[in-house]
């Protein structure tokens, strides 16, 4: 209550009016518009006021006006005199009430105005809502038509408003929509029912794909009639993307899960099966399906002490929330043995809590073989080390330059003192007892192999402990590591034998030597000093047959031209030893010079067609125009090309054929003599051009001669770095060909 005294102008506040303590009064607010009581303390409106308001007061006459509100009386107007009783006269009575009449209009006009301006605000922080927040909003009409979209609904789906303002949702229709939950939302829609976290996907013009998920509402008037629904949208493509490559994930770790070569398990606290991955399910012989949900004693039928063993690492790891590693036995379903490592490790949820634990199970069973065939590999390595004759090492040389051996095996070693096995080390090299005049030759020899990283080759004596020499052959291959270090693997090998073998083999054929100079040297001297009495020999033979010193009789004759002919031959055989002599002690030299391949071949068979003839020989040459020059010695070409078909007329029968031929190519020029004889026996033809050698033992059956003709042959077509080579058949005959490079002068 709020009081005003006008004569000291000040307010007076904090009482109270109850209508249990004034029901009179308060029952007169209500039925009239103003309490007018002229006399107070009489009026049975207000004299409930005398004794605790009116008396203390002084107040004797009350004018009253209530103020009403929305239907409610909210206060009152009081005007009160006090001194003598006041009649109140119509005007002040009207003055009352309207002023509490306005103060109510002013009410009104005030709630209505806050309404307003509350219905504006929320108006604009719906807009402000619809603007800003990340969802849109949309409404459909009676018949299902959209009617509303909000501004986001474009920036959210891609889609404009006016493709689907007017529209019912059959007829716009989702692209790439699942069949099954298209026709579940239209059914929805037909039956008036709510719908939420509708998810379906909407194509931006740009190609993107967007996810949306809507929900929404129907709305009835009051008298329960369907008006449409109000509905909500949000863009939920991060979390349907999100959801989908975790699927892809899901779906790659399931691939890659029962794709490895180890058997994969999840199981919960309770120690059933969550994931179990095929190569697991395959050795336990069940499929997955019928392991997941199961314990291991539910599924499995475990052996002791297999299930004791699981049971006991299960119980470890989940006291401790640490891994567990066992090597264990067991029998597949297949009924093979299999030995298995076994890790457990325990599986956390994102706040750290133990909600599970897995296992990764390796078979080993092939590593467990091996490792055994390895030991006994190793053994058997170590055994026959152990026995070579020599040794085995690996010398390391650090980056400081020093180095050191990491293994040092076999019998050089041992009898040395200085073995070290493998994984061991040795403090002395076996090249450390190198005699000191060959110290340098393994140094200058591994620094090379360093600096090339070839292969490092030398050999050297070493002292053993019983003064003996011992000479050894080291071969190693040379590698670099990531650290720097360079590392020889080799081999030590006792060549002491060989050694030996060499130097006698050595002196032997130096001693061949001595005596081949020897030789060609004796045979040089004696065919000269056959020389001389060979000539007087033919030309007193010459002088009888031509009967230049009288008549001789005609036995004589025969006699003198049998001298002269045995004398000629002689004298051949002397010339063919000293050509022979000559090239074996290199004092043939060759005079080259640009030779008329045609003319060559022209002359030797001018020479040689007689005896063909005389033989009853056909001599067929077929030496094309235009060969260009052969580069050679004219002689040692001549007697080639003569000693060739010197041969060929020896060893062909009358009415047999000799063919001389020659073809030039860039490189080189090959000429060819075949004839059609009796033909060379294949182990006859290595070695025919040996000296003295004949392709038939038989001396009656060829001609007389030491068999150096083709021995001089080969020599002198080494001399022109030539080839030689001869093709025979028996019975058939015998092509010998002989190539010359194509030199230049």
């Amino acid at each position: 209550m709020d009081l005003y005294e006008h004569e000291p102008h000040r307010h007076s506040e904090g009482g109270e009016l109850t209508a249990a303590d004034y029901p009179a009064y308060f029952a007169a607010m209500e039925e009239n518009r103003a309490i007018v009581a002229h006399d107070a303390h009489g009026d049975p409106r207000t004299s409930e006021f005398s004794e605790s308001y009116l008396t203390p007061l002084g107040i004797v006459s009350m004018l009253d006006a209530p103020i009403h509100f929305d239907g409610q009386t909210i206060g009152v107007i009081c005007h009160e005199h006090i001194g003598q009783a006041r009649h109140w006269n119509p005007s002040e009575i009207n003055y009352a009430s309207s002023l509490a009449d306005l103060i109510s209009h002013a009410l009104e006009a005030r709630d209505r105005k806050q309404a307003e301006e509350a219905l504006k605000e929320s108006e604009e922080r719906f807009k402000d809502y619809a603007r800003t927040s990340s969802d849109y909003f949309f409404e459909m009409d009676d018949n299902l038509r959209f009617s509303y979209f909000s501004d986001r609904f474009t920036e959210v789906s891609g889609v404009s408003p006016k493709e689907l303002l007017g529209k019912t949702r059959q007829e716009t229709g989702i692209p790439g929509l699942d069949d099954e939950d298209w026709q579940r939302h239209l059914a929805d829609l037909d039956a008036h029912r709510p719908f939420r976290n509708f998810i379906h996907p909407r194509t931006h013009p740009d190609g993107q794909v967007v996810y949306l998920s809507i929900s929404g509402v129907p709305v009835n008037d009051a008298d329960g009639s369907f008006m449409g629904y109000r509905c909500t949208g949000t863009d939920r493509t991060a979390e349907v993307v999100a959801r989908q490559a975790l699927e892809k994930s899901e779906e790659r770790f399931r691939t890659v899960v029962d794709n490895l070569p180890i058997g994969v398990n999840l199981k919960d606290l309770d120690g059933r099966f969550l994931l179990v991955n095929k190569q697991l399910a395959t050795w336990y012989g069940f499929a997955e399906k019928d392991l997941l949900g199961k314990t291991a004693a539910e599924a499995l039928d475990e052996p002791e002490p297999a299930k004791t063993t699981r049971l006991e690492s299960e119980s470890q790891l989940l006291e401790t929330g640490g891994a567990v590693t066992r090597e264990e036995e067991k029998q597949r379903a297949d009924g093979r043995s299999q030995v298995m490592i076994i890790n457990k490790f325990p599986v956390f949820d994102t706040e750290g809590n133990l909600i599970g634990f897995g296992s990764a199970s390796t078979d080993i069973t092939e590593l467990k073989r091996t490792e055994r065939e390895l030991k006994n590999a190793r053994e058997q390595l170590e055994n026959i080390i152990s026995n070579l004759p020599g040794g085995i090492f690996r010398r390391v040389r650090h980056t400081d330059g020093s180095e050191s051996l990491e293994y040092n095996m076999g019998q050089i070693p041992q009898a040395l003192g200085v073995e070290a096995q493998l994984g061991e080390s040795s403090p002395k090299f076996v090249s450390d007892f190198i005699l000191p005049e060959y110290r340098k030759i393994r140094e200058e020899a591994v620094r090379k192999s360093a600096e090339s990283m070839e292969p490092c080759v030398f050999e050297y004596p070493i002292r053993m402990p019983d003064d003996s020499i011992v000479w050894v052959q080291s071969v190693s291959v040379p590698h670099r590591r990531e650290n720097g270090e360079i590392v020889w693997d080799g081999l030590n090998l006792d060549i002491t034998d060989r050694v030996q073998a060499d130097e006698e083999r050595r002196l032997a054929q130096a001693q061949a030597e001595q005596a081949n100079q020897a030789k060609s040297e004796f045979l040089a001297v004696m065919s000269h000093d056959f020389r001389t009495p060979l000539n007087a020999i033919l030309g007193f033979a010459d002088i009888i047959s031509h009967q230049h010193f009288g008549p001789a009789s005609e036995k004589y004759q025969e006699y003198a031209e049998d001298i002269h002919s045995s004398g000629e031959h002689l004298l051949t055989l002397v010339n063919d030893i000293l050509d022979l002599s000559a090239i074996e002690a290199g004092k043939q030299s060759l005079v080259k010079e640009k030779l008329s391949t045609r003319e060559i071949f022209a002359e030797c068979e001018r020479i040689i067609e007689d005896k063909a003839r005389s033989n009853g020989i056909d001599l067929v040459t077929k030496v094309p125009k235009g060969l260009p020059p052969l580069y050679a010695d004219k002689r040692a070409f001549k007697q080639i090309l003569l000693n060739l078909l010197s041969n060929a007329v020896k060893f062909t029968p009358q009415g047999g054929r000799i063919t001389v031929s020659v073809k030039a190519s860039k490189k080189n020029t090959p000429l060819k003599v075949a004839d059609t004889g009796k033909g060379i026996p294949a182990d006859k033809l290595l070695g025919l051009t040996d000296p003295f050698t004949k392709g038939e033992h038989n001396p009656y059956l060829t001609e007389e001669g030491w068999g150096l003709g083709l021995t001089i042959t080969k020599s002198l077509v080494d001399l022109h770095d030539g080839k030689l080579d001869i093709k025979s058949k028996v019975g058939k005959g015998t092509t010998v060909t002989v190539t010359f490079p194509n030199e230049t002068p």
